[in-house]
């Protein structure tokens, strides 16, 4: 009698912590569904206003001019995505995320785009490839966490020709070697996994479509 009462009170404990367990991860999916909604509505007032859009890329911007695009990619694989926006016939790339309410600059050296090398984006790993070519050529790989973006290693060309160009290498903050650099970038470019991020002409049709 007593083994049967304290079986059955055991198995009610275990469903009371099944129970708390799901509404846990209910409530959880509800908190993340509600920030990523909020999310893609700090980014349709972004794109919606000029102002706002030459404050993040510090350059004239036209709305509705046919090179402007924009794009999700959820970098750190949290639920909420980041948003990249190129502008200037594609030349100059932001990329924004949602931070404290708030949608806020996260790296404004992105160049180019996916076809050209400019940026590539690897989200198992939270990492993503900057190229900035503005005279000298910047090549970076960094690791954003969701709320700021750490540099893991850059290589610094300081001409985009060759002949008068002088080379440094960094790793997690501190110049290095050529071949130092060279092993870092071949181990961590082996465990990297490539995410391609579709972009789209911004037009208010494709903001009402895909930042819903």
């Amino acid at each position: 009698m007593h083994i049967r009462k304290a079986a059955r009170q055991i198995t009610f404990l275990l469903l009371a912590v099944l129970s708390g367990l799901l509404i846990s991860a209910c409530s959880s999916q509800k908190a993340s569904s509600r920030d990523r909604r909020k999310a893609l509505e700090a980014y349709r007032k972004v794109l919606s206003s000029q102002s706002k859009m030459k404050d993040y890329t510090q350059i004239p911007y036209s709305q509705y001019q046919e090179d402007n695009q924009f794009g999700l990619v959820d970098i750190n694989r949290d639920g909420i995505p980041e948003m990249l926006v190129t502008t200037d016939s594609c030349y100059h790339t932001v990329l924004l995320s949602y931070i404290s309410g708030q949608a806020e600059l996260v790296d404004s050296n992105l160049a180019g785009g996916t076809d050209t090398g400019g940026y590539r984006f690897y989200p198992w790993q939270s990492v993503y490839y900057t190229e900035s070519i503005h005279g000298s050529h910047i090549s970076s790989y960094c690791r954003f966490d969701g709320k700021e973006s750490r540099l893991l290693c850059q290589r610094y060309d300081s001409d985009i020709s060759p002949e008068n160009s002088e080379t440094t290498y960094s790793v997690e903050g501190k110049e290095v070697s050529a071949d130092k650099y060279e092993n870092y970038l071949s181990r961590l470019t082996k465990i990297l996994k490539e995410e391609p991020v579709s972009m789209y002409e911004i037009t208010e049709e494709n903001i009402r479509e895909y930042l819903r």
